[in-house]
């Protein structure tokens, strides 16, 4: 048996003891930028390495994160070889924004959001509250 099939079944054994003992089992965290799977240009690894830095400072860089990660670099790869052919980039473009929205779940940004429905957008400065207060001075 090789070597690393040795270690990998030790792995699974590890595992499969903690399930046992109803322990929560986490995927293993990075703490360098590891290479890319996928060959990327010099755009892509720029940023692929971005991500990744942003990633392993919040300490959320997983297997999972590492490939939307590359998935991100592949997409700008291809941005770019399409923008120099002169062609769209429809698919490179749909795959750069999921896997950053992806992305941006393990880093918990949110988007920034307006007055939800139905508020005033003149709330926060008060003149909704005072025409309210005029109209029912008896509540």
């Amino acid at each position: 048996m090789g070597k690393a099939k040795q270690l990998a079944e030790d792995v699974d054994i590890e595992a499969d003891d903690d399930l046992e003992r109803g322990d929560v089992v986490t995927l293993p965290n990075y703490s360098a930028i590891p290479e890319p799977f996928i060959p990327l240009g010099k755009e892509g690894q720029r940023a692929y390495e971005t991500w990744c830095r942003d990633l392993i400072q919040i300490g959320a860089l997983t297997s999972i994160s590492r490939g939307y990660a590359e998935s991100v670099g592949v997409a700008v790869d291809e941005i770019i070889a399409a923008k120099a052919r002169g062609k769209g980039s429809r698919g490179a473009t749909e795959l750069m924004r999921s896997s950053t929205l992806k992305l941006e779940k393990f880093i918990g940004s949110k988007p920034i959001t307006g007055p939800g429905r139905g508020e005033s957008p003149y709330t926060a400065f008060g003149f909704a509250k005072r025409a309210r207060q005029r109209r029912h001075s008896n509540d």
